[in-house]
């Protein structure tokens, strides 16, 4: 049995819908989806293409969804939006795997 695990990331993101772009960081990470520090976080249901590199400058691109939005920094944290991955290939969960590891082995 593998356990899904979800690690404080520093990592950086590109993403856009159809029309705009935004550039940041990560606060967390999983297999299944990232959590995306922005000040003003797309709407719940937008369809995203994300670019992120991690650390060690490796890159994936994905596809996902934004599940969940904070709209402005509570006691909780940040701005920002919850963004599902969305069809990953293996080579894509391979990466994305990678980039949850390396966040858990950062202090």
């Amino acid at each position: 049995m593998r356990i899904r695990a979800r690690g404080r990331a520093y990592i950086r993101y590109e993403c856009s819908d159809s029309v705009n772009t935004v550039v940041g960081t990560a606060q967390e990470i999983a297999e299944r989806g990232i959590f995306l520090v922005a000040e003003r976080p797309f709407a719940l249901g937008t369809r995203l293409y994300l670019r992120l590199t991690g650390n060690g400058g490796d890159t994936v691109e994905v596809k996902g969804s934004v599940v969940w939005v904070r709209q402005t920094r509570t006691r909780a944290g940040p701005s920002g939006m919850s963004v599902e991955f969305s069809n990953l290939d293996a080579s894509q969960r391979e990466t994305v795997a990678y980039l949850v590891e390396e966040a858990l082995a950062s202090p």
